[in-house]
């Protein structure tokens, strides 16, 4: 019995001792972060001494209350920690909330967390010390608004989940369900706050594009992270809506922008034109016009990376402007060299010309053709209304059809000049074709300065374009003689000598280029001809005289040949030779 006595002695010994030592204990596991063996001692004396008579426990509970009091206060005014304490501090408050009665700690600090994120995002906007101090005290209002759109995503993306996470967690308690509408509502009033002030720096009013691409894609960068954040929350979907509208707009603005700045830069390439070739490995020559516009392209397409692409690839919509302002800048280029040969000061030299030619065909085989490949890998071109094959041929037509339209201004201004070459020998050096008398077993030297005319286009091509030799040749041999045979048909009258002698010339001209030769002026030759041996005012005697004159137009054609032969000698190598050269 005394045993049991002692025992009873010392259990009530060591719970007076325990309680006593309560307010110490406590303090010292809130000084170590030890805020749940805090809580639970706080339970453990609560359950003993609150509601009772003794004045002792009464003191000691009010010193034990006072330093939880001073613990909730403090968790309440300090909101800068780390998101994972803050879901530590709710869950404490949350115990201390649903163990005593009346006690709303844990509800105050969500509203204290949502005013916090509230006051923030409105210090961000309107722009604090920090700011002021980096940007120099310069009015750079677009600097400025990406700045802050970029730190409102970052800061929204962050405290907002952590929040809902909080506010949803207390939700569960019995005490708290009642706070479920609040909760809702300080979602929608924080989402709403950011969609608004973003809206007003991304789009202000009456400028479309105020912030230049690099800015803009910051930006949408920020907002698509900030999108993708929440959405891995439990938000309601329907809370977040106007955010995902807010990240449409900003992503097409960007798409919209960037091709935008993409044809001007291209259009801007018209005036940096210097003619300054550079060798492929065809030989032929091109400027740096189409390998400055890849890299104006490529760096279009760098902006639409993750976290974009992933956004582009799931709207429809967007997908469809995003594919449309690709093909539309494509086609970018022609424009720009069309401005060169067509709209602007006379191109100096008639290479320049075909250097454009050869700019529009190094740009479609080694530009276009790569960059709708690496649309396709993007995966951007998948699901489109139209093919992409159909799409890249429409493009390949309109640099095609430039290709010929530049190539003809080249033709004209060569024939136009060859046409100028062949006058003056036949109708501007005073020849009576009629009386004529002069050397009957010689060429003139005008009929040969033709010839020489074409050696220096068969220079001109072989040395910088010679894929391009055999139809120039071909067309200009054709034009010679539709040329001849209308400044022949001006002539009124020709002598058996006069005829015979411009006959030679041209049949000449034909040997020497027997190579780029064709049908057709094949067939306007030999009408030439017979129209120049047929003396004036016979009707039969065509046939008859080309035979008398046959032999004796040989011989001049042989003897000019073999005199010329060092100066036309670029005519008789092969035309396979001159494009592999």
């Amino acid at each position: 019995q005394r045993r049991v006595h002692g025992k009873e002695g010392q259990a009530l010994y060591r719970k007076v001792q325990h309680i006593f030592a309560l307010p110490g204990n406590i303090k010292q596991h809130l000084a170590a972060g030890n805020y749940e063996q805090a809580i639970h001692e706080y339970q453990k004396a609560t359950s003993v001494m609150e509601g009772s008579s003794s004045r002792l426990h009464a003191k000691i509970f009010r010193e034990v209350a006072e330093q939880i009091e001073q613990f909730k206060r403090r968790m309440l005014n300090d909101l800068e920690r780390p998101t994972e304490d803050k879901q530590r501090i709710l869950a404490y408050l949350t115990q201390l909330s649903n163990w005593e009665a009346g006690d709303d700690s844990a509800w105050d600090y969500v509203r204290k967390h949502h005013a916090f994120v509230s006051k923030t995002m409105t210090s961000i906007v309107k722009g604090d010390s920090q700011q002021t101090s980096m940007f120099g005290g310069v009015e750079d209002t677009a600097e400025a608004a990406k700045s802050k759109v970029v730190r409102l995503s970052e800061f929204v993306a962050s405290h907002l989940p952590d929040l809902w996470r909080g506010a949803t967690w207390l939700l569960e308690a019995p005490r708290a369900r009642s706070h479920a509408e609040d909760v809702k509502k300080m979602l929608v009033d924080i989402l709403r706050q950011y969609n608004f002030n973003c809206k007003q720096m991304i789009f202000p009013t009456g400028d479309a594009d105020p912030l230049g691409v690099p800015r803009l894609f910051a930006c949408a960068a920020s907002a698509v992270k900030c999108l993708e954040r929440l959405l891995e929350t439990d938000i309601p979907r329907d809370i977040l809506t106007d955010v995902e509208l807010l990240t449409l707009s900003t992503a097409r603005s960007l798409v919209t922008s960037a091709f935008a700045q993409c044809k001007t830069d291209s259009l801007a390439l018209s005036t940096e034109e210097t003619w300054a070739v550079e060798h492929t490995n065809k030989g032929d020559f091109v400027t740096a016009l189409p390998r400055l516009w890849l890299v104006i392209f490529s760096r279009t397409l760098d902006i639409f990376k993750a976290p974009l692409l992933p956004l582009i690839l799931r709207n429809e919509k967007l997908a469809t402007e995003f594919r449309d302002g690709f093909f539309d800048a494509l086609c970018v280029f022609p424009d720009c060299i069309h401005r060169i040969v067509f709209d602007g000061d006379t191109i100096a030299q008639d290479s320049f010309i075909l250097t454009a030619v050869q700019n529009v065909n190094k740009a479609k085989a080694q530009c276009v053709v790569p960059l709708v490949k690496r649309m396709q890998e993007m995966h951007v071109l998948h699901n489109a209304p139209f093919p992409a094959e159909q799409q890249l041929k429409d493009v390949i037509d309109i640099y095609e059809q430039l290709e010929v339209m530049i190539f003809e201004v080249y033709m004209r201004r060569k024939i136009l000049k060859l046409n100028k070459v062949i006058e003056r020998s036949v109708l501007y050096e005073g020849v009576d074709w009629k009386k004529y008398s002069g050397s009957r077993d010689e060429l003139r030297e005008s009929a040969v300065s033709v010839g020489l005319h074409l050696v220096t286009v068969h220079a001109e091509l072989r040395l910088c374009h010679p894929r391009f030799l055999p139809d120039v040749l071909a067309r200009l041999l054709d034009a010679a003689v539709t040329r001849y045979m209308q400044c022949v048909k001006t002539i009124r009258q020709f002598g058996s000598t006069g005829g015979l002698q411009l006959c030679c010339e041209v049949l000449f001209l034909d040997r020497c280029l027997k190579q780029f030769r064709t049908e057709d002026e094949q067939l306007k030759l030999q009408r030439l001809c017979a129209y120049l041996t047929v003396p004036s005012g016979t009707d039969d005697a065509g046939s008859s005289a080309s035979g008398r004159h046959s032999k004796r137009m040989n011989t001049i054609i042989e003897r000019a040949a073999h005199r010329t032969q060092a100066q036309f000698e670029c005519f008789t190598q092969l035309v396979d030779d001159d494009l592999q050269t």
